[in-house]
């Protein structure tokens, strides 16, 4: 086999492996099991009280209300917790003030679960709120424990890649660097003597002739 085939079937084992990641199949090739699939219904708890002065963005804390358990697996006990953010927020002419919520970092025994609340607007935020959120990634078991799959944002290609084609090396050229010693290109300038204006010689006054006196 020639290095060039041996390069192409490598990267190919490469990309199967990396594909089968995103689409089950584990890193040593044993396919994974569904255990939780997109879309199943939790209920959170907020711990904290929420008014009309939060500032956008901020988070609190909620926690789930019964366990996530599916076939058997225990995904998430009781109590688990979640982040809580408003978002935004939107006071209405009544006075009502209307919260946009989000979850993130559901910390469950499979990791981090995407989550998205059923009704991201809501009116009130007191400790003991209930929200009813969705799962928005599968929870598979690869055979050794159970993780969160996340899909990956593109798709890949089983196709092996193109043996023929050689891509351009690239090169990186030195930056331009000005020697720190006199730059005998532009020499520096040789101050000359000038030439001092003469000095103009001021008018002499005029004399002025004294009238003599008239006879008397």
């Amino acid at each position: 086999m020639s290095r060039r085939a041996a390069i192409g079937s490598a990267a190919a084992i490469a990309l199967a492996g990396v594909a089968g990641l995103g689409h089950g199949t584990s890193a040593f090739g044993r396919a994974d099991t569904v255990v939780l699939e997109p879309g199943a219904s939790v209920v959170f708890v907020s711990d904290s009280n929420v008014d009309s002065r939060v500032g956008r963005n901020e988070s609190f804390r909620a926690h789930l209300k019964d366990r996530l358990v599916r076939g058997g697996a225990v995904i998430a006990e009781p109590g688990a917790t979640v982040q809580l953010t408003v978002v935004d927020k939107a006071t209405h002419a009544d006075g009502v003030t209307v919260y946009t919520i989000a979850f993130s970092r559901f910390r469950t025994l499979a990791g981090d679960l995407p989550v998205a609340p059923l009704n991201p607007e809501v009116s009130e935020i007191h400790a003991g709120t209930e929200f009813t959120a969705r799962t928005e990634s599968p929870v598979v078991d690869d055979g050794t424990h159970l993780r969160v799959r996340i899909p990956l944002p593109f798709s890949l290609s089983n196709e092996p890649p193109q043996g023929e084609f050689t891509p351009i090396p690239a090169r990186t050229y030195a930056p331009l660097v000005r020697p720190k010693g006199p730059d005998r290109r532009h020499p520096a300038p040789v101050p000359s003597a000038s030439v001092a204006p003469a000095a103009s010689a001021a008018p002499s006054p005029a004399v002025s002739a004294v009238p003599s006196p008239s006879p008397s």
